[in-house]
């Protein structure tokens, strides 16, 4: 476990949070009938969660971090903020929504990594760009499960920043299939998540995460010219269960498969595959009587 100040610590629960607040949704029961569903439009509370994961996509050192912190959502026809990041929504039906949304993963040190030794550090990382939701499935069945699967897809530009100073790393594009099952097992607060998926970056985000340029060579680590393609493949399950009291528990994995990585021969690119997981408590102190109807990919 790497220890930060408390300065970085805000930042990272931050950015963490975004990823709590996503879990919300797998923990929500609908609250309407209508495939669009109906939202507090505002929601505060506090969460606690753990994250267990790798410095970068190939990495075999680990990135953990806990936090605690109090969260904010907030929902309109046009506008969100919460659910793993901020969108302005352009179109909304029943079945398909596109947005503009922005998001936000952690950053990584090279203390203690091994194969990074006395490169530069890994900075967060800010994407922006749209996103398309199709809901290919919707339905329940007689014993009252209900059953949903989406398409998304994504394409964004991202920024690296150390709060100090930004710079352009170039384009992500993600397109995954999710399912959800809600009242499993005949349980109306209990509901199951899966997901399917793949990332490709162009070959400058892939130069930050990848490519040795010839001052960072040692007699261990060639020089090595990344370029651009695929960077995953990942599968994911999750389970949520929804508490008395507004209180939600969400816990889940995710693992990338490397086996194709355009830049699996990089000295950087240590993992044919790797698992990630995370569990969180959510709290919901309050939330507005007032609700709006949104398609949220789950």
């Amino acid at each position: 476990m790497r220890f930060i100040s408390s300065l970085a610590f805000v930042k990272v629960a931050a950015a963490v949070g975004f990823l709590l607040t996503a879990g919300l949704a797998q923990a929500q029961e609908a609250d309407e009938p209508d495939q669009l569903q109906g939202r507090p439009q505002w929601e505060i509370g506090v969460g606690l969660g753990a994250f267990s994961g790798f410095d970068y996509p190939g990495s075999l050192d680990t990135n953990r971090r806990q936090f605690g912190l109090p969260f904010f959502i907030y929902r309109s026809k046009r506008f969100r903020v919460g659910g793993g990041g901020i969108s302005a929504v352009a179109i909304e039906e029943p079945r398909l929504k596109l947005d503009w949304s922005v998001a936000a993963s952690l950053n990584a040190s090279t203390e203690g990594n091994t194969a990074r030794a006395g490169m530069e550090d890994l900075d967060f990382l800010i994407e922006l760009g749209p996103q398309l939701i199709v809901r290919v499935i919707d339905r329940e069945s007689p014993s009252g499960q209900r059953y949903r699967v989406d398409w998304s897809t994504k394409l964004r530009g991202v920024i690296s920043t150390d709060f100090a100073s930004a710079k352009g790393r170039g384009l992500v594009f993600e397109s995954s299939v999710a399912g959800r099952v809600q009242n499993l097992a005949g349980q109306r607060r209990l509901a199951l998540s899966a997901g399917l998926g793949l990332r490709a970056a162009s070959e400058r985000l892939n130069d930050y995460f990848y490519q040795v340029d010839p001052e960072f060579v040692t007699p261990v680590r060639p020089s090595y010219d990344a370029r651009g393609g695929l960077i995953d493949v990942r599968a994911s399950i999750g389970i949520a269960l929804a508490l008395p009291k507004r209180v939600r528990l969400f816990i889940g994995t995710q693992t990338g498969f490397y086996h194709l990585a355009a830049n699996r021969d990089s000295p950087l690119h240590r993992a044919l595959w790797s698992t990630s997981a995370a569990v969180g408590l959510v709290w919901t102190i309050a939330q507005s009587e007032e609700r709006v109807g949104v398609l949220e990919a789950e």
